[in-house]
């Protein structure tokens, strides 16, 4: 019977590392995807007149999401300060930290996703 189970020890072992391999490349794929969406699209602020107005209006330029560290927006909602396109969410001055002024691409993505979510320009 021992024999049998140090057969199959590296066996399971494959199979565990296998299994926790895809979990994680699961797991960034997820945190990426909606940025996945925008690779390689370039933002036409003349097209989109009122959603570039919207974006420059309101977007912060060190401030970042602490879940997927986009930057964000200031919220419109009443008794949140902050919302994160990319998570779809209302944030909490807590929920948001002090980080590197966003990219010419990260202004372009967020200028996509609002066109996408908002429909200003419609």
């Amino acid at each position: 019977m021992v024999k049998g189970v140090k057969n199959l020890l590296p066996f399971l072992v494959f199979i565990l590392t296998r299994f926790y391999f895809y979990v994680i490349i699961y797991l960034i794929s997820l945190k990426g995807a909606i940025k996945m969406k925008y690779i390689g699209i370039k933002f036409d602020k003349n097209k989109a007149s009122k959603t570039y107005n919207y974006v420059c209006k309101r977007i912060y330029k060190t401030i970042r999401c602490n879940r997927c560290g986009c930057p964000v927006l200031k919220s419109d909602v009443k008794g949140y300060s902050y919302q994160c396109l990319n998570c779809d969410e209302d944030l909490y001055k807590i929920e948001t930290h002090k980080g590197k002024p966003y990219t010419e691409e990260e202004f372009n993505e967020i200028c996509l996703m609002t066109q996408d979510l908002l429909l200003l320009d419609n």
